[in-house]
């Protein structure tokens, strides 16, 4: 039963027994923490103890308590490790805590506990404990080390300096020797520069010479020559010689021709060779110029039952060059398809008109180049494996006078040939307003 005063009264053997309500409140006001012991894996610790964890261990747990008669199950702890960290953390009503391996150093647990009523203890428990170190984790470890590493940068940068110095004086030599084989090599540069202008010069004026006596050769050649030929012509148109001599007429007429197209090529290669001579160039019609060469060299493919087709887009492209020069041309490449190709076969000629540009194909179906052959094919009186085809001449200039006139009218020429399938010259010039 319970009194005025709150107190409970308990019937005994004794007699009554009085419980004091107020008085057990009281006495549960600042409730205290009681810590029990550190526990290692091989060792147990207790808070009046001097603690050394040694560096070995691995973790350790703190084990502690707070006597509650109303309701332990209530009770809640809250702890920090002063040398860790300085907040709390609230670890609810366990009453222990395991901590992992720690750096070395000293260290302060402290609990506090606060019942059901939020009553909290006047301080914290605690237990003190020092954790061993390892060397290497000792500050006289890092000093050793540090001036390890000093010494041995040290040591490194005297050695560099050596090696430097050793290095500039080796450089040093090497300029000097440079600079020396430099200057020796710059004097036999001049002296040999010295020696090949003179050769130039020497060369250039045996060249001169030999075009000027070609010239004059072949311009002196000429005439006898045609002579020769018309002679000949009048012969054959006199009804009194026999067969026989008529033969030797034309063996004499055949030879008359080639000798006229070798003083003819011979002509315009020495003509063109050097740099003394004027251009005169102009507005020339391509269409206009190929179609009045077609007839003769028409003639001279139907004698090996050949064709020559020739295609354009529209009858008015105009370049600007030299009208015999640029004929020239024409007449060397459409005379090396016809002697060159077998009889029965194709040569066709194609212009167009491309982006500005003037471009002329001539094609045919003969032997075609193999390839050592253009690296050399535009070199003057050079003989390449094809062979005339019905006994035709060669002298070997043909080439080199169409790259040569190509190149004065500001043109280019590109070949595409297949060994045994043919050639195709393509030649590329800008076009111009009529």
């Amino acid at each position: 039963m319970k009194d005025d005063e709150e107190n409970i009264w308990f019937p005994s053997f004794a007699g009554a027994v009085i419980v004091d309500i107020k008085a057990l409140e009281n006495s549960a006001t600042h409730p205290e923490v009681i810590i029990e012991s550190l526990v290692t894996k091989d060792s147990i610790y207790y808070p009046n103890e001097k603690i050394l964890l040694p560096a070995s261990y691995s973790n350790f747990t703190i084990t502690y308590k707070s006597p509650s008669f109303s309701s332990p199950q209530n009770v809640k702890f809250m702890y920090r490790l002063k040398g860790l960290e300085k907040e709390w953390h609230d670890n609810g009503n366990k009453r222990e805590i395991t901590f992992q391996k720690l750096p070395y150093g000293e260290y302060e647990f402290e609990v506090i506990v606060s019942d059901s009523y939020g009553n909290s203890s006047r301080k914290a428990s605690t237990i003190k404990f020092r954790v061993d170190s390892i060397f290497y984790e000792t500050p006289l470890f890092y000093i050793i080390v540090s001036l390890l590493i000093i010494t041995i940068i040290s040591f490194l940068y005297f050695i560099r300096i050596r090696l430097a110095r050793k290095d500039a004086f080796k450089l040093e030599s090497l300029v000097y020797e440079r600079t020396v084989s430099l200057q020796n090599a710059k004097e036999d540069a001049e002296r040999l520069a010295g020696e090949e202008k003179i050769l130039r010069a020497q060369a250039d004026e045996e060249n001169r010479q030999k075009i000027e006596l070609l010239r004059i050769v072949s311009h002196d050649l000429k005439n006898p020559v045609f002579a020769i030929k018309g002679f000949t012509e009048m012969l054959l148109e006199d009804d009194s010689f026999d067969d026989e001599n008529k033969e030797i007429i034309n063996m004499i007429s055949d030879a008359g021709e080639r000798q006229k197209e070798l003083i003819t090529q011979l002509l315009n290669y020495s003509r063109y060779e050097g740099s003394d001579f004027i251009l005169e160039k102009s507005h020339v019609n391509i269409i206009h110029v190929i179609n009045k060469i077609l007839p003769n060299f028409i003639q001279i493919a139907s004698n090996k039952n050949q064709e020559i087709h020739f295609s354009y887009e529209n009858d008015k492209i105009f370049i600007l060059t030299e009208s015999a020069l640029f004929s020239q041309i024409i007449e060397n490449i459409l005379s090396n398809a016809i002697k060159y190709s077998p009889k029965n076969k194709n040569i066709s000629i194609s212009v167009q008109s491309i982006n500005g540009k003037a471009l002329i194909k001539i094609k045919d179906e003969g032997p075609g180049f193999r390839d050592d052959e253009k690296e050399i094919m535009y070199k003057p009186f050079v003989k390449l494996s094809a062979k005339p085809t019905d006994g035709e001449t060669s002298t070997g200039l043909g080439l080199s006078i169409v790259k040569r006139f190509v190149e004065l009218n500001g043109g280019s020429i590109q070949l595409n040939s297949t060994f045994g399938l043919g050639s195709e010259f393509i030649l590329e010039f800008d076009e111009v307003k009529a």
